[in-house]
């Protein structure tokens, strides 16, 4: 984000193509990047709305800041609000609850599994108008590649790679 202006001069010097479809490639590219800024945080917004519901069920407390630490850490992939549930059920098993912090475990386990690994990639599918193939395809790569963080990033360069061929190939026609 804090280079992008730098970026897009240097794509558009390095294209070896005519500036209307350059800036018709660029464009895609912007719709795509903008599609992840826009799902990571609705998916933040959905993370934290779940982890106040998520104490209040459990009879924990404080439900609303629960929801506001889920909702921040959602936009750090490697943890993410799992660090959230997995302290919180740490300390409910040290005073004793063990059966509550195995529920709160599960339950921050199972919904941010289906979170990350199921919605995310069907919202950007929908929102940079994607095949779904190729979100699960950046998801599950980028994992692989680049561990935890690859599900932010891998989706990114799959959807930038396939706008930029896609439309140099509209091109050569």
């Amino acid at each position: 984000m804090k280079d992008g202006r730098r970026i897009v001069n240097w794509a558009e010097d390095a294209l070896p193509i005519p500036a209307r479809k350059k800036m018709q490639v660029l464009t895609n590219i912007q719709q795509n990047v903008d599609a992840f800024v826009y799902v990571t945080l609705f998916i933040g917004l959905i993370q934290a709305i779940v982890a106040g519901f998520g104490f209040y069920m459990f009879d924990i407390g404080y439900p609303l800041a629960a929801a506001f630490a889920a909702g921040t850490l959602s936009f750090l992939p490697v943890i993410g609000p799992y660090a959230l549930y997995l302290t919180a059920s740490l300390v409910l098993f040290a005073a004793g609850d063990t059966m509550t912090a195995i529920g709160l475990a599960l339950y921050g386990l199972i919904i941010g599994s289906i979170l990350d690994y199921t919605l995310r990639p069907l919202l950007l599918s929908k929102r940079a108008k994607l095949h779904p193939l190729i979100i699960f395809l950046g998801v599950f790569g980028g994992i692989s590649i680049m561990g935890l963080i690859g599900i932010i990033i891998g989706p990114i360069v799959l959807s930038i790679a396939h706008a930029f061929f896609k439309d140099l190939a509209l091109f050569e026609k």
